[in-house]
């Protein structure tokens, strides 16, 4: 990511599987958001920021909430503030930060916030978004008459 002038990745760890109406089978978490990560409790996001030249990247874990009442029916959470120390992230935040963030997925493994495109180029039959801070982000054919909507 360096080499092309800095990005950001989203990793998620796997979903909760329901074995039936009430209860889940055994978390495992995703591979390599646990190898990334070393946490391994469901309904995160690995948010990695690596800026241009000399800029440190960054590592930005999003987890459930620390709540000592869903910890009696879920098993222990460390919450942000616990995870950040214990795992050694640059910042952590409550999941639910992320809900009502406006964006699409604009090619299999992009995600793009409204907020940061800049601009549209077209070439061809091919559709290119310009984001703020000069990266581009490729967009899919399938995804290209959602993102005019």
């Amino acid at each position: 990511m360096k080499l092309g002038g800095g990005g950001v990745a989203l990793v998620p760890t796997a979903p909760e599987q329901a074995r039936n109406r009430d209860t889940h089978f055994p978390y495992r978490a995703d591979s390599y958001f646990q190898y990334l990560t070393g946490f391994t409790e469901p309904e995160a996001v690995l948010v990695i920021v690596v800026g241009r030249a000399n800029a440190a990247p960054q590592s930005i874990l999003f987890c459930r909430e620390k709540n000592l009442e869903r910890e009696i029916w879920d098993g222990f959470r460390h919450g942000p503030d616990g995870a950040r120390e214990l795992f050694g992230f640059d910042a952590a935040h409550a999941i639910g930060e992320l809900e009502g963030l406006e964006g699409a997925q604009t090619h299999r493994s992009w995600w793009v916030a409204k907020d940061a495109v800049e601009s549209a180029r077209r070439d061809g039959d091919r559709m290119t978004l310009v984001l703020k801070g000069g990266a581009e982000a490729p967009v899919s054919r399938p995804n290209i008459r959602p993102l005019r909507e």
